[in-house]
């Protein structure tokens, strides 16, 4: 009987690994599913960023590929702390949700998912916006609490 000894696994739903954030910026003319999600995702958080009051307390640092069926993933600076962050992709939501990953204020894992927050683009924005006028995230969380 013979044993496979190498092989290599090839997913149907592979990434390419050269298809990051960098390689779309330094290849606009690339229709690849991979590059135009990562074009879609970042006009989504252009879009956030374009509707704050302060858009410097946003930041984008990369955006990659995870898997063609999960989607990019970006990396984000907002008030100054690293996040995840992911589009949602489900025909069940009227509009194009995005998930902030750990974010304090959690509006995700009271439905037994992982903790974070989602919404859509401008509802994200708003949020953002809040805290902003509110000081800091802290500050926003003790005034939410107590309906101020």
């Amino acid at each position: 009987m013979k044993y496979l000894k190498k092989f290599k696994l090839f997913e149907t739903g592979e990434w390419s690994k050269e298809v990051n954030w960098q390689f779309v910026k330094d290849n606009p003319d690339n229709d690849s599913i991979e590059a135009n999600w990562i074009k879609s995702f970042e006009k989504q958080l252009q879009t956030i960023i374009d509707n704050l009051d302060n858009p410097k307390i946003f930041k984008i640092i990369n955006i990659r590929g995870i898997d063609t069926y999960q989607g990019p993933c970006a990396t984000v600076k907002i008030f100054n702390k690293t996040y995840k962050v992911w589009p949602i992709q489900d025909e069940n939501l009227p509009l194009e949700y995005i998930w902030i990953e750990n974010f304090p204020i959690d509006n995700t894992s009271k439905d037994d998912k992982l903790p974070g927050y989602q919404d859509y683009t401008f509802g994200i924005a708003d949020l953002l916006n809040d805290i902003n006028r509110s000081g800091d995230i802290k500050t926003y969380l003790t005034v939410k609490k107590f309906n101020i």
